[in-house]
């Protein structure tokens, strides 16, 4: 990808928020053994992935601590990790401060609010809809992303086009958001519970600025 083609994808033209508070709730309280069982860690409210994960090893000021098995809300004080210790992935990366696990000290729990892999596929078929109105995309109806969400017994309950169905109404707005544009480049990504869909530049113009750019750069 040349520079000039991707200062073009930088800019957002449109956005689009989807909430999936509603839906991701709907499809937990009826399907939820459909989908695989959440990644074993430790959660706060309304965060999707775990801050810590089994299996998995951290740093306490320092020190190396691996993380066998996250099956307590308490873990942290189980292990008499001090409260002004602040926890780092294996890379330093700054996970848990002495002041949020202040903060979040009774609302730590193993069992999320929504399963992570409920908004994750979602997200699958939100990417599916919108490549199936992209007018340079050839649609192959691979739905392999999904699968990974679900169990085996949910890849054969969704068979019947039910996750389609209850997926209508954000399919629905992004059809309208998506009016008049099947040329544009569109990004999707999951944050907490909701859905950005960004739209960007038209494909043609991408390609034809990323192709005549390759051409003029000076050979070495």
């Amino acid at each position: 990808m040349t520079d000039k083609a991707s200062e073009l994808l930088i800019s957002t033209e449109k956005l689009l928020v989807l909430d999936l508070n509603e839906l991701a709730r709907s499809l937990q309280d009826k399907f939820a053994d459909s989908f695989r069982d959440p990644p074993e860690g430790l959660y706060i409210p309304f965060q999707v992935s775990p801050l810590l994960k089994s299996n998995t090893t951290y740093m306490v000021d320092g020190e190396v601590l691996y993380l066998e098995k996250i099956d307590s809300p308490t873990i942290l004080d189980d292990l008499k990790i001090p409260l002004n210790a602040t926890i780092s992935d294996s890379s330093f990366k700054t996970i848990i401060t002495p002041d949020m696990r202040k903060k979040y000290a009774k609302h730590f729990t193993v069992s999320p609010i929504v399963n992570p892999y409920i908004l994750q596929a979602i997200q699958h078929m939100v990417t599916e809809h919108i490549r199936c109105m992209l007018a340079y995309s050839i649609h192959n109806g691979d739905m392999d992303d999904l699968y990974t969400c679900l169990s085996v017994g949910g890849i054969q309950r969704f068979e019947n086009g039910i996750l389609e169905e209850m997926c209508d109404d954000i399919f629905a707005q992004i059809s309208n958001f998506m009016l008049d544009n099947p040329w544009n480049i569109y990004f999707v990504s999951l944050k907490g519970y909701d859905i950005f869909v960004e739209m960007s530049i038209d494909y043609r113009i991408y390609e034809w600025t990323r192709y005549h750019a390759s051409w003029n750069k000076p050979s070495s």
